[in-house]
């Protein structure tokens, strides 16, 4: 797992206090187990693109309407809004093809 210092530097186009925004708001909707992981071009120094991806890996039953909800509205009290991708892994289910690669390419935040 890298720290919010590894995430400062030019590894990933995310700074720490990003970092620490989403970390903080997905433990607040999904538990404190959620498992977070930036992929595309944030987790690729070379990357472009403005949008945030990031994979969950939750409980079951973490990822309802209302967790998703109240996810964003706590992460856009702390960073500005713009687009977030997100792809969720219920714990001890077979990912998907799109969260293979967010875990195979992706960094844990």
């Amino acid at each position: 797992m890298m720290s919010t210092a590894d995430l400062a530097s030019p590894a990933v186009r995310l700074r720490a206090a990003e970092a620490d925004a989403i970390l903080a708001a997905a433990r607040a909707a999904f538990g404190a187990d959620v498992v977070v992981h930036l992929f595309g071009s944030r987790a690729r120094p070379t990357g472009r693109g403005g949008d945030i991806d990031l994979h969950f890996e939750v409980a079951p039953g973490a990822a309802c309407d209302g967790a998703v909800e109240q996810f964003e509205e706590l992460l856009f009290q702390t960073l500005d809004r713009q687009r977030i991708d997100k792809i969720f892994t219920e714990r001890g289910q077979t990912p998907g093809p799109f969260a293979r690669i967010a875990l195979r390419d992706g960094v844990r935040l």
